[in-house]
């Protein structure tokens, strides 16, 4: 690991001239940290699969949520909660519907330059089950004469948000401590570096914090992620590429450089 974060940190300094170097952490899961820690969850394929879902049923009356002059239509359970096999057994007695979430969730660190783009893919299906909460809201609200003002607004806002199948964040490498690498919300750098959005990848378990940068050395940080690995490496001159899958990749890759 340290001649990673060596190899890293030379790309950083001197460029990559002969190479394009870029390390790819995919099939993410995000969950929330303190339950990480809690479960002591770790990443593997059937742990991805298990919690790349989402479990919801309709309800059969709608239900008043306070403090809010809207209502809740649906019930519905995403993989950022910890699925035991408990669950996943008690939902699929009782016919809980299931969709898949996410078709990518990843992070590429582009040492090259000097970049950690997040890319996020939802699955049609889930697109399309929020469209229809938004459909039912919609015909629920107007039922009742209350289609209008923040409700109308947060309606439209929703569809909006939803109408969007892929999204793309970048990050721009600042420092690699150890082995955590650093990188700053490219949109933020108008604000002071602390008030900047960030992420913290640890790459010996291949685990990504995003949070304010002061905010970054806390002990839980407000989003987080369990990812698996694939390492890409292009190389300049023959224009080949060569692929290594599986989550040993950031290291075995040393013996490829040697």
């Amino acid at each position: 690991m340290k001649k990673i974060i060596l190899i890293l940190f030379s790309y950083l300094i001197f460029g990559g001239n002969v190479f394009a170097e870029i390390y790819e952490l995919n099939r993410c899961i995000g969950m929330e940290e303190g339950q990480v820690r809690y479960v002591n969850a770790k990443w593997s394929e059937e742990f991805y699969k298990r919690q790349n879902v989402i479990y919801y049923e309709y309800l059969k009356e709608p239900r008043k949520i306070v403090g809010s002059e809207g209502y809740q239509i649906v019930w519905a359970q995403f993989g950022y909660e910890f699925f035991d096999d408990e669950d996943v057994n008690e939902f699929e007695k009782e016919g809980t519907k299931k969709i898949k979430w996410r078709e990518t969730y990843s992070y590429t660190i582009d040492i090259k330059n000097n970049l950690v783009t997040e890319l996020v893919v939802y699955t049609d299906e889930f697109l399309d089950f929020r469209r229809e909460i938004l459909f039912k809201k919609t015909q629920f609200y107007k039922e009742k004469g209350i289609y209008n003002g923040k409700l109308k607004q947060g309606i439209s806002d929703d569809r909006d948000l939803w109408s969007k199948k892929i999204k793309i964040k970048e990050f721009r490498i600042e420092k690699i401590i150890g082995n955590l690498l650093i990188a700053h919300s490219a949109d933020d750098y108008k604000y002071d570096p602390d008030d900047r959005h960030a992420i913290m990848i640890n790459l010996d378990d291949l685990t990504v914090a995003y949070d304010y940068v002061k905010n970054l050395n806390n002990q839980y940080r407000r989003f987080f992620a369990l990812c698996g690995n694939k390492y890409e490496s292009v190389k300049n001159e023959e224009n080949q590429t060569q692929k290594n899958q599986g989550s040993s990749a950031l290291k075995s890759i040393l013996k490829m450089l040697n």
